[in-house]
């Protein structure tokens, strides 16, 4: 079983843009932001991320399309173990529940 982070910090995260953190959580770039922030901001964010990290660009992303791909929810954050191919994984939970963290997550 693993453990529940208690404490998540932006440099957790791939890239900090804009005071957003970001990171792509599979090869199809969904992404995990950590908080809740303007949609504006996540998407020069994520904008950001294509082009620094993933060397990409987001192309066809406006703000209408991307503010319908977008979700605000709460989840619970775990560490990845040795044996695992990432440093944490989540889980969607309650927002009163021990350890939930604001994320907000977008499919492109």
């Amino acid at each position: 079983m693993s453990n529940t982070l208690t404490n998540l910090v932006p440099s957790d995260f791939e890239l900090v843009k804009y005071g957003v953190a970001v990171t792509a959580i599979n090869e199809d770039h969904d992404f995990v932001i950590l908080g809740h922030h303007p949609v504006r901001r996540v998407l020069a964010a994520v904008n950001a991320y294509y082009r620094e990290i993933a060397n990409d660009t987001c192309a066809g992303t406006n703000l209408g399309d991307f503010t319908d791909t977008i979700e605000q929810r709460w989840a619970r954050f775990y560490e990845g173990s040795e044996a695992d191919d990432y440093a944490w994984r989540f889980e969607y939970c309650d927002k009163g529940d021990d350890y939930a963290f604001a994320i907000t997550r977008w499919r492109p």
